[in-house]
Order: structure tokens, then C-alpha cells, then sequence
């Protein structure tokens, strides 16, 4: 990975568990994901102007993608903002964090029939998912296997406010996902983009603690440590 790459990628980490902790802090409705997305939305689009021959040319496929993207991220946004609901920052964010982690690869491998990642990659990818599956414990004796599979759960993998903060947070959301496709198009293989992003995952477990007074455990340092470790593996 190239090192315009790598910063592009952290940056994008950092405007993620952002906006991220702005939901959690200011609201945890749909509405306030809605406004977001909404504000976000509005203040990037005069980029299309830039643009404006380039759409006229797009294949069908791009508009089916496009769409298909849009109700993907619709459902992400109102199960996380029903997680956000039940769930503290530092719970709900490493475990809504870690999915693609697991799949983006696989996914990959299945429609290109090839992968460039090496041994350490895929190493450093199962110690990221397997951090994110220890952060939430609060004692080793916790583990529950039926934990990881509940109804909020399910709000998690499908993942009036105060709109000064829905417009923060929307900057940010653009901003983070168009970091991120920069990215993408300076990488080989895209796992590695997807996998080194949630370095925002210690940060959202940080942060959590710090801000949001959550609790700390034992558990949950090593978990951090094992994600740090898998990043590590990735990143080199």
C-alpha cells in the first residue's frame, strides 16, 4: 500500500468513529441519521457540475449500483441507529466494524477468483475481527457464544435533531467515504483499504471510555490489542 494511501485511509478512520460518536452523543433516531445523510448529501452536490458531461455517459450498470448502494446504506443507517439505542459506542461500533472485515475479502475472492493478500494479511484480518469480538466483554467468563447472534445484533450487521450536529456529521460521512474510494483506486486489492479502517475501532473504544464514561475491562484492553497487532500485520 502506498503511503498517500495509508494516510488517506487514516484520515478517513478518524472522520468515521467521528461522526460516528456524534450519532451516539447527540441522538440515536433515524431522523438524525436521515438529516445527516440529507446534509451530506446536499453540500457535495455541486460537485456534479464538475461532472456534468461524465454522468450523461454512465453506463446503466453504474445507476443499479448506485441504487443498489443507496438502499444498502439506508439500511445500515437505521440499524445503527437502533443499536446506538440499546447499546453503548464502545459495543456496537467494533462489532458493526468488524463484518467487513470477514466478508469484503471472501467477497473478492468469489467474484475475481483471485486474491493478492499473503499469509500475515489474512492473519492481521482474523485478529481484527477476533479484537472486535473481545472488546465487548466485560469478564472472559461473558463469552456466550448466543450473545453474538440477538435481535440487536441484527440491528447491527444490517448497521428532531439538532441539525448544526447532523451537518457535522454528514461532512463527515461524505467526506470519510469518498477518502475512502480514493483509496481504493491507489490499492491492488481492497481488503487491505477495508481492513486498516478500523484502526477507528480502538479509537471508538477510546473514546467510549473517555467521553462517553463507558466501562473498561480487562477483556476488552486485550481485544484492542489484538486489533492493534492484526492492523499491524495489514499495514506492513
Amino acid at each position: 500500500m502506498t503511503t498517500t494511501a495509508f494516510v488517506l485511509v487514516m484520515i478517513s478512520a478518524v472522520l468515521h468513529i467521528s461522526w460516528n460518536v456524534i450519532g451516539k452523543k447527540s441522538s440515536q433516531s433515524v431522523l438524525f441519521y436521515a438529516w445527516t445523510t440529507a446534509c451530506g448529501g446536499l453540500l457535495f452536490s455541486p460537485l456534479l457540475l464538475l461532472s456534468e458531461n461524465l454522468l450523461i455517459i454512465l453506463p446503466e450498470r453504474f445507476w443499479v449500483l448506485l441504487f443498489a448502494s443507496g438502499l444498502y446504506q439506508t439500511l445500515y443507517m437505521i440499524g445503527l441507529a437502533r443499536a446506538y439505542r440499546t447499546g453503548n459506542l464502545s459495543l456496537v461500533y467494533p462489532l458493526a466494524r468488524a463484518l467487513p472485515v470477514f466478508l469484503v475479502p471472501i467477497l473478492v475472492f468469489f467474484i475475481y477468483k483471485e486474491s493478492q493478500l499473503k499469509v500475515d494479511d489474512l492473519v492481521g484480518m482474523v485478529l481484527i475481527v477476533l479484537g472486535a469480538v473481545l472488546v465487548p466483554l466485560q469478564h472472559w467468563r461473558n463469552i456466550k457464544i448466543h450473545d453474538y447472534f440477538n435481535v440487536s445484533m441484527g440491528w447491527v450487521l444490517v448497521g428532531l435533531p439538532d441539525k448544526r450536529w447532523a451537518l457535522l456529521a454528514g461532512i463527515f460521512v461524505i467526506t470519510t467515504y469518498m477518502l475512502v474510494l480514493v483509496s481504493m483506486s491507489l490499492v491492488t486489492e481492497v481488503s487491505y483499504v477495508v481492513a486498516l479502517r478500523q484502526v477507528s475501532i480502538p479509537l471508538g473504544v477510546i473514546i467510549g471510555v473517555l467521553w462517553l464514561k463507558e466501562s473498561f475491562s480487562l477483556p476488552r484492553i486485550q481485544g484492542v490489542l489484538v486489533m492493534l497487532a492484526g492492523l499491524v500485520l495489514v499495514a506492513l
